[in-house]
């Protein structure tokens, strides 16, 4: 996702680098402000409608206000949403590999 705020213009490359150095952890940050995460927001959403969505926003089809609009929450709620589906496909795209479903 750090990639695509690069594409859009709304971080600098330099800035992103700083970030994936220091380590910056969103959850721990969140813990340390006192921000509680609710993963109630999204449960009433299909997953195939949450997943539309972001393929859109990742595919330049939609902002990112766009998108978070469209899954009723914020843009920081939708980034957090965006990072976790990204880890789940990565893992499940690795189960489907190991299985040779497809080999």
């Amino acid at each position: 996702m750090g990639m695509r705020l690069v594409e859009l213009g709304k971080i600098k490359a330099t800035a992103l680098e700083a970030i994936k150095e220091s380590g910056l952890k969103i959850r721990e940050q969140q813990k340390n402000l006192g921000i509680s995460h609710d993963k109630s927001i999204t449960e009433h959403l299909p997953v195939r409608y949450k997943t539309l969505a972001l393929q859109a926003w990742n595919d330049g089809l939609i902002t990112e206000r766009q998108c978070a609009k469209f899954l009723r929450m914020d843009i920081l709620d939708l980034r957090i949403l965006a990072d976790e589906y990204q880890i789940e496909s990565m893992v499940s795209n690795e189960n489907i590999a190991e299985s040779g479903i497809f080999a």
